[in-house]
């Protein structure tokens, strides 16, 4: 089922983020190469805050700040509801995630999973909030600016669905863009980037934990 591996393969596996063709790549290269990608995201991202933004303020959430994490929780979850809602309704042809389907292997899937939700919301949310967001509101102001990111942050996870109709496609990427809005609206409103990267990692445990009981159960 997979093509014998090539030095190639790690760089083809970064371009296309989330494996956009997981099946033609082995396991450990696509993970290579989100890896690859996630500490790309960590070094500009963080080079930027750090040179020219006052650098990063990546604290535990506490206080005040624990509102923020649950109302950006209960927001990208219901987000997640309702779209789930949605395409049970209207019976929509959802696509289907590159990881579960792509792959089979209890090592892989558990390495994904645990990578998704340790290692992924913490480099994203230091590039797309914690630079370009930033970045943005400082001259656009914080609407644009949460807009904007979102749109950046949508375009890195184009490769993430396999199959289904394009409506099924056009609500999954409506899907992230919203929950993005979701995070980026927390952000500005806690300032401090900790709250953000919480949202996300929790969000991204339940997510893949439905995924996971789903492909495994």
């Amino acid at each position: 089922m997979t093509a014998t591996a090539t030095p190639a393969e790690p760089v083809v596996a970064v371009v296309l983020q989330q494996g956009g063709v997981p099946e033609q790549l082995p396991a450990w290269t696509v993970l290579v190469g989100q890896v690859l990608l996630e500490a790309t995201f960590v070094g500009v991202g963080g080079a930027y805050a750090s040179r020219w933004l006052g650098g990063l303020d990546l604290s535990v959430p506490a206080g005040e700040d624990l509102r923020w994490v649950g109302l950006g929780l209960g927001g990208a979850l219901a987000v997640w509801g309702g779209s789930t809602a949605i395409s049970v309704l209207f019976d929509v042809q959802s696509p289907s995630s590159t990881i579960t389907t792509g792959f089979t292997e209890p090592w892989a899937l558990a390495t994904f999973a645990v990578r998704g939700v340790l290692v992924v919301p913490v480099a994203e949310e230091i590039l797309f909030r914690g630079a370009i967001q930033r970045r943005l509101a400082r001259t656009l102001g914080s609407g644009p600016a949460v807009v904007l990111a979102s749109l950046a942050f949508l375009s890195v996870h184009l490769f993430n669905f396999v199959g289904g109709s394009l409506l099924g496609l056009a609500l999954a990427f409506a899907t992230l863009f919203g929950i993005s809005v979701v995070i980026g609206y927390v952000y500005e409103r806690a300032d401090t980037l900790g709250v953000p990267v919480a949202v996300h990692v929790v969000y991204n445990a339940v997510v893949f934990g439905v995924g996971l009981s789903g492909v495994l159960g």
